[in-house]
């Protein structure tokens, strides 16, 4: 979580406070153990064409090249 709010800080130039609530365990809800394994997808022949911080850099700019994005109807 940090390094992807460090990827978006950065992309948006921003350098905001950090406050953490929830104590030990997180928020409500919250899971503490996320397991991500694309050993199965990796045997049918898949690859990552983007790194996680490349996606979220991409993402971010994405949503900054489409305001639309955010508007209510």
């Amino acid at each position: 979580m940090n390094d992807s709010i460090g990827w978006i800080c950065e992309q948006l130039g921003v350098k905001p406070a950090l406050e953490y609530a929830g104590g030990e365990r997180g928020w409500i809800g919250d899971s503490p153990f996320i397991f991500l394994d694309a050993r199965k997808m990796r045997a049918l022949g898949w690859q990552p064409k983007l790194t996680i911080r490349e996606g979220v850099v991409k993402t971010v700019e994405f949503l900054q090249e489409n305001p639309w994005v955010f508007a209510r109807s």
